[in-house]
C-alpha cells in the first residue's frame, strides 16, 4: 500500500481554502499529473450530485473512464474523504489482475484568522502479489507523495495575490 500524507500551514482562511478545494471545477487543475506521468494527457471529473452535494465522481483520461469514486464525507468547511469504488469497465482486466483500492482526504483546521492547517492524505493499493510488484515497480508511494506536493504548490499559487 502506498500512503502519502502532508500537513502544511497556508496563509488563508478555512473558507477561502474550502472554496478552492471543494470546487470540483478546480480539481482537474489541482490533481492533473505532470506530462509523462500517465500516457494520456488530460484528467476530467464528472460529478454525481445528491441533494446539492457531490456524492461521487468519474475520473476520465482524455474522455475514457478510468475509475469511479464515492465521496463518503463532505463537511464544509472542514473535510472531504473519497474512496475509489472500482475501475471503469474498460479496465476490468487490470481490475481482475490486481484490484486497486484507494482514497484521498483533506482536512482544514483554523490556526488563527489568517492561517489554516491543511492535512492531505492519498493512498492507493493493489491486491495480490502482482499488485505488490506493480506498486514497487511503479514507485507508487513516491508518486502519491509527489501528487500531494503538487496539490500544495498549486494551492499556494492560487492563493498568491493577482
Amino acid at each position: 500500500m502506498a500512503i502519502a500524507q502532508r500537513s502544511v500551514t497556508l496563509q488563508a482562511s478555512p473558507d477561502k481554502l474550502w472554496a478552492l478545494l471543494s470546487s470540483l471545477e478546480n480539481w482537474p487543475y489541482l490533481f492533473n499529473p505532470p506530462a509523462g506521468w500517465v500516457s494520456r494527457s488530460t484528467l476530467q471529473f464528472e460529478t454525481n450530485l445528491l441533494e446539492g452535494k457531490p456524492a461521487g465522481f468519474v475520473l476520465k483520461l482524455d474522455g475514457n473512464e478510468l475509475s469511479l469514486w464515492d465521496i463518503s464525507e463532505w463537511t464544509p468547511p472542514k473535510l472531504v474523504v473519497s474512496r475509489m469504488k472500482r475501475l471503469a469497465d474498460a479496465h476490468r482486466f487490470q481490475n481482475w489482475l490486481a484490484s486497486p483500492t484507494g482514497g484521498f482526504s483533506f482536512k482544514l483546521t483554523p490556526i488563527d484568522s489568517i492561517n489554516t492547517r491543511v492535512d492531505l492524505s492519498f493512498e492507493i493499493s493493489f491486491n495480490g502479489r502482482i499488485g505488490a510488484a506493480f506498486e514497487w515497480i511503479m514507485g507508487l508511494e513516491q508518486r502519491a507523495g509527489n501528487t500531494l506536493d503538487r496539490v500544495v504548490k498549486r494551492l499556494e499559487k492560487q492563493l498568491e495575490p493577482a
